[in-house]
């Protein structure tokens, strides 16, 4: 801020006026295609950013005197104002978003499938080596005598 910035900012404020300099909307808009034009203002957030706490106030106070503030990103739903147009980004990043959400879900189901059948393998799995444990604890038959010499009970 330079020195004029700061004496017409510090005279405003001797008469009573809240002066901001911190935590304005990225955007401030004028819609003027709805009749009467509307003010409002755009916030956009990347992923993982939040917004700050002088931009919650300064937002707060917007909406207070009629300005809405509408803060956009990937996580966050669109406002239905900005799903207009046939090559409206926000529509398109929101469908992709739904869609990736289904696909999530879907995995998640099918993983969840997977993992039961995988459940019963381990079962079958360990009846057979049970059964094949059985098996190897009982005496071998020697080669060429027959089942009925085996067991003595021949001639």
């Amino acid at each position: 801020m330079n020195a004029t910035e700061a004496a017409v900012e510090k005279d405003l404020r001797a008469l009573g006026i809240k002066c901001f300099r911190n935590g304005w909307p990225d955007l401030l808009c004028i819609d003027r295609t709805r009749g009467t034009p509307e003010v409002f203002g755009v916030e956009i957030k990347s992923e993982g950013d939040i917004l700050r706490p002088e931009q919650k106030r300064l937002h707060r106070l917007l909406k207070s005197v009629g300005v809405p503030v509408y803060v956009l990103g990937p996580n966050l739903k669109p406002p239905r104002r900005f799903l207009g147009g046939e090559t409206n980004c926000w529509r398109e990043m929101y469908s992709m978003k739904k869609l990736l959400h289904q696909g999530i879900a879907a995995l998640r189901y099918q993983s969840r499938e997977i993992s039961a059948r995988l459940k019963g393998l381990d079962v079958a799995l360990e009846e057979l080596k049970a059964f094949d444990l059985l098996f190897a604890l009982e005496p071998q038959e020697k080669k060429g005598k027959s089942d009925d010499e085996a067991t003595g009970m021949g001639n």
